[in-house]
């Protein structure tokens, strides 16, 4: 008895064989699917997860970047009110006194949130960073002795036209900063 003729004489036969081959091979699509599905889902939570970081880092850096733009804009401040100190009053000398202060609190600021630049590793932006913060950190020490000078009484004469190149200093500072947050807009489109 050939095949033919077996199947022809058991027809119930090939309908059961055929039935449970098919439950075989849907049970077997099924396990397959749902691993799939399974790992997919796990890879779009790592995706997510990955994308969360990387968008709380950027915007960890444009506060930076916010931070070094107040911080020059300020030190520009109090370098054009120390320009214009002749003459100066007791209220004039505490409005120099807070500007220095909050000059010092924005360097600290700045000094914790430098990393937010550093953990992105990208080198244009470091670059950047290094050219901003050369900009704010020119002549500092000048600023603090005037400064302190100015408020206790002691400094008299100082160097008006090194206190204007600072101003332009801090300026072209500040006009950097647009680069730097153009360069993190980049930055935040890739993942």
């Amino acid at each position: 008895m050939d095949l033919a003729t077996f199947f022809k004489d058991y027809p119930a036969l090939v309908a059961a064989t055929s039935a449970l081959l098919i439950a075989i091979l849907g049970f077997l699509f099924n396990r397959w699917n749902s691993t799939h599905n399974k790992k997919l889902e796990i890879e779009k939570k790592e995706y997510d997860r990955h994308a969360a970081i990387h968008d709380m880092r950027i915007q960890e850096a444009r506060e930076y970047a916010d931070t070094l733009f107040d911080l020059l804009y300020l030190q520009r401040q109090l370098v054009i009110k120390l320009m214009n100190s002749n003459g100066i009053t007791n209220k004039g000398r505490e409005v120099i006194l807070e500007t220095g202060k909050q000059v010092s609190v924005l360097w600290g600021k700045a000094n914790k949130q430098v990393l937010s630049i550093k953990i992105l590793n990208d080198d244009e932006l470091a670059s950047l960073q290094a050219k901003i913060v050369e900009h704010a950190a020119r002549d500092v020490d000048y600023i603090v002795t005037v400064t302190g000078g100015i408020v206790d009484g002691s400094y008299k004469s100082f160097d008006k036209e090194r206190l204007k190149r600072l101003a332009d200093v801090f300026r072209d500072g500040e006009l950097m900063i647009p680069d730097m947050k153009a360069r993190l807009d980049k930055l935040a489109q890739e993942i």
